[in-house]
């Protein structure tokens, strides 16, 4: 993780895994509450790390996560509730770069626990397409995208599939004015979703390469 002071003029270099330093970062997020608390997810079963100085220090915060057994993947995608900072939620890839599992956290890392299953979403393409998304108001409603979309209400007891426009998704970001307004990236472009239809556009002023 590289970090700048004066605005990216400068960076440092903060290695998270000291014993394997160039394991990759697959996704990080900050408490919006304390922005000297960061967490990290690494590539290749390295798990979920967590600085709470700004990256002075970092301490593994997996207790829960399948990191050990050998049968996980490339991709470890996490977010962090904005509404309740000491929710987290993973998705796991495992060995053949399927969806293993989506794991939930109440205590900021310190135990993991695996929810209901979303079903095969990643179809073996978690090697490049794994993303996770908590509801900026309910962190009980998240949105897991790899090849597939499911969404849950209820904290991960159970899972429906959601409209996305276009597999291979990459990215999830939710309308600041209107949350249940939401948009994706993807393989096939950028895809605006109205999660009170569950109906998707791809419009003029949204481009399709």
């Amino acid at each position: 993780v590289f970090k700048s002071t004066d605005g990216g003029s400068t960076w440092n270099l903060n290695v998270v895994h000291t014993a394997a330093p160039q394991a990759g970062v697959w996704d990080m997020v900050m408490n919006p509450a304390d922005p000297s608390m960061i967490y990290v997810a690494l590539a290749f079963g390295k798990g979920v790390w967590r600085t709470t100085n700004a990256g002075g220090e970092w301490a593994p915060r997996n207790f829960g996560l399948p990191v050990l057994d050998g049968d996980v993947g490339t991709s470890l995608a996490i977010d962090i509730s904005l509404s309740t900072p000491s929710i987290l939620y993973a998705a796991q890839t495992d060995a053949s770069d399927n969806l293993r599992g989506v794991y939930k956290t109440t205590n900021g890392g310190a135990f993991w626990e695996e929810t209901t299953s979303p079903g095969h979403i990643a179809g073996g393409q978690g090697v490049h397409t794994n993303v996770i998304r908590i509801h900026p108001q309910h962190p009980d409603t998240v949105y897991v995208g790899s090849v597939g979309f499911s969404r849950t209400t209820d904290g991960g007891g159970t899972w429906t599939a959601r409209a996305a426009g276009h597999a291979d998704l990459e990215a999830i970001e939710f309308d600041p004015v209107d949350p249940s307004i939401v948009y994706l990236g993807s393989d096939g472009g950028i895809y605006r979703l109205d999660d009170n239809t569950n109906t998707v556009k791809n419009s003029d002023e949204i481009f399709t390469p």
